[in-house]
């Protein structure tokens, strides 16, 4: 997945921290290592995580939310900014958008609107340009044509002459 930059930097912050941990400890970090882990580079179970941020957003003195809250805010700000919602379900790693645009998808009320607007205006520019063609060849045509129908032979309100 295409990380921030910024985050990209932060992360690799965070591992030169836990190679210096590990360093600390007689642990050689290797790519199976976790960025997020015990100082022993042990797995750090999903709980002690969830606990960690809330006693940061407790201290932090914002609204109470979940750590998993933050997922559903990064799709419904995603969605809203207009990314597809295909990229925001291979973000969240949907198995399909089906599953994202049935959680998501009300979040944008305008959507509907937005792509009749979308629609409506393709229409409006392939119709002008019809019409433009259909104008342009009238003014081509030679005085006195007449369109023909299927099968027929061209016809002129001028009398053609078989000498």
């Amino acid at each position: 997945m295409r990380l921030h930059w910024s985050l990209a930097i932060l992360l690799r912050e965070c591992r030169v921290a836990r190679e210096v941990e590990g360093k600390l400890l007689g642990i050689d970090l290797t790519d199976s290592h976790y960025v997020f882990a015990h100082p022993d580079q042990t797995y750090l179970d999903p709980s002690t995580v969830t606990h960690s941020f809330s006693r940061i957003v407790k201290r932090a003195g914002v609204p109470l939310i979940r750590l998993h809250d933050l997922r559903h805010t990064h799709a419904t700000l995603m969605l809203k900014l207009g990314v597809h919602s295909k990229v925001v379900a291979e973000r969240l790693g949907h198995s399909s958008t089906g599953v994202t645009e049935d959680i998501y998808m009300h979040v944008v009320p305008g959507i509907q609107t937005d792509a009749a607007e979308c629609f409506d205006g393709e229409v409006a520019k392939v119709m002008a340009a019809k019409w433009r063609q259909r104008i342009l060849s009238q003014m081509a045509r030679p005085v006195g044509f007449e369109p023909t129908t299927l099968g027929s032979e061209d016809r002129c309100s001028v009398p053609l002459s078989y000498g």
